[in-house]
């Protein structure tokens, strides 16, 4: 590594009190400074903040994540042949994922556990599957099998790049769910921060075909989601025409240039994710309709919430919080509805 990227690591390293120890420890669940060769001083500087701010929280927290005796795991199962730790062969970390079972369920084995896919966060450049270790434990000590992916962060890939490894998961997921004691019929979508919003994207792809074109996904896995409990991600569709129908029921303007959405991405992401999101996605064209700085998706996509049926199958019925955005109000409120 050159001797100024070498300063950057060590400055940003004393900002947020970190030693090479710490940030050692760190590589447990995400990358921290082995991917920023032939990057600019401002992208390495932007990357650096965020992976770093991010290390001086979850260290302390990484003390308490445990796996009780109840339930098993699986680790680093490869969803692409390159699926792997050795960079030097050309193996991949962010093509591996992790399951988690309730030890009951292997036992009594049968096809019965619902599942849950959970897509982790980390401003899109942040962190790997082990960051939510805890979380799916959570989630397989309440009778759920958890599939947690790994994706390639920032600045590996970018976010079609993400949303393809997403793809690539749920295909070998589909292929291989009748190997594991789980129901393929009730399989959920769940992602938190950057993972909600790579959530709530893959269900586009998945249920618009014009959606997986812009993005670049010849062909969406077919998974055959029951449901989704995307989590604190960037959800907006909406144009920044005045809101007077629904929001999901706005005409297409191609003279938008900046949608709402646009603006409480500015407001709340970091410099990086909006560099990747901004640098990434697809050029905007008289076809499509923007939800964020040059990120689109075709009209048939901004309705695709009301093509998707929010429904728990029994006995799995709970009140469910849902989030969505409000164009009046432009802010993100909450209610709670009850499905049956």
């Amino acid at each position: 590594m050159m001797s100024d990227e070498q300063a950057l690591i060590a400055q940003y390293a004393e900002k947020y009190g970190l030693t090479d120890e710490m940030i050692k420890h760190a590589e447990r669940w995400t990358e921290t400074d082995g991917d920023l060769a032939g990057l600019s001083e401002k992208r390495v500087r932007g990357i650096l903040d965020l992976r770093f701010s991010a290390i001086a929280v979850d260290t302390p927290r990484s003390e308490l994540w445990h796996t009780p005796d109840t339930i098993d795991v699986i680790e680093d199962l490869p969803y692409l042949p390159d699926g792997g730790y050795d960079t030097e062969a050309g193996q991949c970390r962010g093509h591996l994922l992790d399951l988690y079972l309730p030890h009951d369920a292997v036992l009594r084995a049968g096809h019965t556990t619902p599942v849950y896919i959970d897509i982790h966060g980390g401003g899109f450049t942040y962190g790997y599957k082990e960051l939510n270790r805890n979380f799916n434990v959570h989630l397989a000590d309440m009778g759920f099998a958890v599939f947690s992916l790994n994706y390639r962060p920032a600045p590996q890939t970018d976010l079609r790049g993400q949303l393809a490894d997403v793809q690539a998961a749920l295909r070998w997921i589909k292929a291989h769910l009748a190997d594991y004691p789980v129901n393929p019929n009730a399989v959920f979508l769940t992602g938190d921060s950057a993972g909600g919003a790579l959530t709530m994207l893959t269900l586009a792809i998945e249920n618009s075909a014009e959606a997986a074109a812009a993005f670049g996904i010849d062909e969406p896995s077919g998974i055959g989601f029951a449901g989704a409990a995307p989590v604190c991600g960037v959800y907006s569709l909406a144009s920044s025409r005045p809101p007077t129908k629904p929001a999901w029921a706005l005409p297409h303007s191609p003279q938008t240039r900046e949608s709402r959405s646009t603006k409480l991405l500015a407001r709340n992401s970091s410099p990086t994710s909006k560099r990747l999101i901004r640098d990434s996605s697809p050029q905007k064209d008289s076809s499509t309709t923007l939800i964020c700085r040059r990120c689109s998706l075709p009209p048939a996509a901004t309705i695709f919430w009301r093509q998707i049926i929010w429904r728990l199958p029994r006995p799995y019925r709970a009140r469910v919080p849902i989030s969505n955005f409000s164009t009046r109000k432009r802010a993100v409120t909450k209610h709670w509805g009850t499905y049956s």
